[in-house]
């Protein structure tokens, strides 16, 4: 039991803490992961449609001014990020 949880902390949680994501839908997708929030909860939070956050978290839209204020005001995502992936 302790190799595997061992296994675990190994691949999973290092992938976790040492993924780094190289655009925004993926940068909110693992927030969304560390958060363990559901597309729902998340448009609530940025205040947006269910299906509008669907579109850019799949790269289909562009994420505008008022959803990247969000996102870095809720979701704590580093300005210099999103200013370099949008």
């Amino acid at each position: 039991m302790a190799e595997a949880a061992e296994k675990y902390e190994d691949e999973v949680l290092d992938l976790r803490t040492n993924y780094k994501p190289d655009n925004l839908p993926d940068m909110v997708k693992l927030v969304m992961l560390e958060k363990t929030l559901s597309q729902g909860k998340l448009a609530e939070m940025l205040k947006v449609g269910k299906p509008k956050l669907s579109q850019i978290l799949n790269s289909k839209r562009k994420p505008d001014l008022n959803f990247l204020k969000l996102a870095y005001k809720k979701l704590n995502i580093d300005p210099a990020f999103i200013l370099e992936h949008i």
